[in-house]
């Protein structure tokens, strides 16, 4: 006799796979409360603005260069009006960043 895989069509997942995730979750952030690390921009209660710098800076670098500037870049542009204020500052500031030796 065969077990009959029973899913769920929307994202072909087998009901064993998806008993399991909440296995691997509970796991992943147990790893996380020991071993992870801390950054300014994992703090609660960051804006949608705070969040998407730090990802946009994250596609780019390391998070230990990135930690580096991210206060410094949000002390300077803390909101999108104020990044939509200015020209081409920010692009040459945040190269000017990037570029530095450390």
């Amino acid at each position: 006799m065969t077990k009959q895989s029973r899913t769920l069509p929307e994202y072909n997942l087998d009901f064993e796979v998806i008993s399991r995730i909440s296995w691997f979750r509970e796991e992943l952030l147990a790893w996380f409360h020991l071993h992870g690390r801390s950054y300014s921009w994992r703090e609660q209660g960051r804006t949608a603005y705070e969040v998407l710098v730090a990802e946009i800076l994250l596609q780019r670098t390391t998070a230990a260069k990135v930690a580096q500037a991210y206060n410094a870049f949000l002390d300077r542009y803390p909101s999108w009006n104020a990044l939509a204020m200015v020209s081409s500052e920010p692009t040459t500031y945040a190269t000017r960043w990037y570029n530095q030796d450390g």
